[in-house]
């Protein structure tokens, strides 16, 4: 499921990283942009992903699904919210979102683009259509969009006809996969070592010697992600909410989280983070960290750069993994004010 990483130096890739979130914070303020969104959205994730295109050095051929799976994310994002709307200009413009897509391959991006794509459809109504994209991904993908899948289901929790849609061909790729395409990746998967743990909180502990059990971590993850389902399904909140919770969950304790598990959960995360200020700096925050996270975890925290840049690594690390947890907080702490905007014609619940 992982692919090949993305050939950047790290000092180009967390200049981009920086230029993009001052790109994503200005631009939008200047007078004319503010009337034409939809032209420098455009213009934004064309002008993005041939920069990192050109700066990469490894073959274009290998990064064309990626991308387009990538440009078929933002459109669907684009679709579900309007053209001019918040979440397909965060998908543009952030460039943590093209360096993960491009990072984790084309089975991971092909993913994440199921994932908006069922989003935009769950919002149409049409929520067969929507299972039927999610499941043809997952059995080419893999099996982490199941989580996205529940998520996404649970945003619909009252309504069983369009759980059953959403969740029957999810099942049948399981069934698909576990026998064919990715046969033997789930169990692999789950009894990751922590080794490969990727920016969690438990990479700086493994880093100094301390192993914590891949069962406790999954424990701990499901236990987060239960519990605020739980809650959120309550209180009525939407599928973005669900799987902004669960990417924060996933994103600080799982085992094995990397850059092709994490990306799957970015449409519903940039959705989410669209509908707030607050949510909006936030996303602003953690689209700088979760890139350089993946740097800092390779050669600086292994000493290869020295000491300093050990220390400095750590630090990063175990930021980048305290600043994942923030829509736990934010969506605990907002019971009502923070609920997502539903699909046209739907009424609130709770």
């Amino acid at each position: 499921m992982n692919g090949a990483a993305l050939p950047l130096h790290p000092a180009i890739e967390a200049i981009a990283v920086v230029a993009g979130a001052l790109w994503m914070t200005l631009a939008p303020q200047s007078s004319p942009a503010a009337h034409r969104r939809g032209l420098l959205g455009a213009l934004t994730w064309a002008g993005s992903r041939a920069l990192l295109l050109a700066l990469a050095h490894a073959d274009a051929r290998a990064l064309v699904l990626p991308l387009a799976a990538d440009l078929v994310a933002w459109r669907a994002l684009a679709y579900a919210e309007g053209e001019a709307a918040e979440a397909p200009w965060a998908w543009a413009a952030t460039p943590a979102v093209a360096l993960l897509a491009l990072r984790a391959g084309a089975p991971a991006a092909c993913g994440a683009a199921a994932v908006a794509l069922a989003f935009a459809l769950v919002r149409r109504r049409l929520a067969l259509a929507a299972g039927l994209a999610l499941g043809g991904a997952a059995a080419f993908a893999g099996p982490w969009l199941v989580a996205p899948a529940l998520a996404l289901a649970l945003g619909a929790a009252r309504r069983p006809a369009r759980v059953a849609a959403l969740l029957v061909p999810v099942a049948g790729a399981l069934v698909v996969g576990r026998f064919g395409t990715w046969a033997g990746a789930w169990p692999e998967a789950i009894a990751a070592p922590v080794a490969g743990a990727g920016p969690t909180l438990w990479r700086v502990p493994f880093a100094l010697g301390v192993a914590v059990p891949a069962w406790i971590a999954w424990g701990i993850v499901l236990a987060l992600a239960a519990w605020g389902a739980w809650r959120l399904v309550r209180r009525g909140e939407g599928d973005a909410a669900i799987g902004a919770w669960a990417f924060a969950a996933f994103a600080t304790c799982a085992p094995g989280a990397d850059a092709a598990h994490l990306v799957a959960w970015l449409p519903l995360l940039v959705a989410w983070c669209a509908g707030d200020p607050d949510r909006r700096g936030w996303w602003i925050l953690e689209g700088l960290a979760l890139p350089i996270a993946f740097v800092l975890e390779g050669a600086p925290l292994s000493g290869a750069w020295g000491p300093l840049w050990r220390a400095m690594a750590m630090a990063g690390l175990l930021g980048a993994g305290a600043l994942a947890l923030w829509p736990l907080h934010a969506l605990h702490a907002r019971p009502v004010a923070a609920r997502t905007p539903r699909a046209p014609g739907d009424t609130p619940r709770g």
